[in-house]
Formats: C-alpha cells, sequence, structure tokens
C-alpha cells in the first residue's frame, strides 16, 4: 500500500510540513499554486512602486547643476557649461543613445577631468524616464 507521504509532492515531502489528512494531491497542488501567485503579485507591486519618478530623480541628481527648469543657469551649471534643454534645437540636436551613456557612465572633458558621474541606483528604464523628462523642458 501507499503511504501518505509517498502521495504527497516533492515540496510537502522535503519540508516536512503538516498537511491535513483530508487534503488530496491535487488541493495540495492548488495551494501550492495560489502561494506561488500571491508571492509574485507582491513583487511585481514592490517593484512597480519601486520605480523611480523621473521628476523626482531630476530635482534630486540633476538640478544642482542643469536647474530645476533645465536652463542650466546654476553657479555649477555655469561652470561646466551646461546646455539649455529648453532650447529647441539643443534638445533637437541630444541623440537618445548618447544621453543614456552619459547617464550610464558619465561625462568627462578632454582633459579627463569629470563633468558629470554617473547616476546611481537606476534602472534601464528609470534613465529612459529620466531622458523623456529633460525632453520635455523643449519649449
Amino acid at each position: 500500500m501507499w503511504s501518505r507521504q509517498a502521495v504527497l509532492p516533492r515540496c510537502c515531502h522535503r519540508n516536512k510540513r503538516r498537511v491535513p489528512q483530508d487534503l488530496t494531491t491535487n488541493q495540495i497542488n492548488i495551494m501550492n499554486c495560489k502561494t506561488k501567485l500571491l508571492t509574485l503579485a507582491g513583487v511585481l507591486l514592490v517593484a512597480a512602486v519601486a520605480q523611480a519618478d523621473p521628476k523626482e530623480t531630476f530635482e534630486k541628481t540633476c538640478a544642482k547643476c542643469h536647474g530645476a527648469d533645465g536652463t542650466g543657469q546654476t553657479k555649477m551649471g555655469q561652470k561646466l557649461g551646461c546646455r539649455d534643454y529648453t532650447d529647441a534645437k539643443v534638445s533637437d540636436s541630444l541623440k537618445d543613445d548618447v544621453a543614456f551613456k552619459a547617464l550610464k557612465e558619465g561625462l568627462t572633458n578632454d582633459d579627463g577631468k569629470t563633468l558629470m558621474k554617473p547616476v546611481q541606483d537606476l534602472s534601464d528604464d528609470d534613465i529612459k524616464g529620466l531622458i523623456a523628462y529633460v525632453r520635455a523642458f523643449k519649449k
């Protein structure tokens, strides 16, 4: 004869969880699936909340030099020669791949002096959102 332990899925047998004797293997599998789905839903919710807000990121990371309005008219922005992203010509000349690389790797001048440090703790999607936010400064 088969023992109850032999009928249980491997995960229940391995973890030695106590399972009520009146549950079938199918019911146990359904419970395991529901648990996994709830866990996945929780992870997705955390990921959605964790995505950075481009405006908040710009104000925290970029506005010191580029200005809150994107004009680059701050002391540091003028010193470093930040471009005015409200100017249509400047905004149009900014290529997404170049901006992405600058944000990801930082910028240096010809002498090797750091002009802009790479952004920290931002996903590729967050960086793309930041670039779209900067493009919205165009007048």
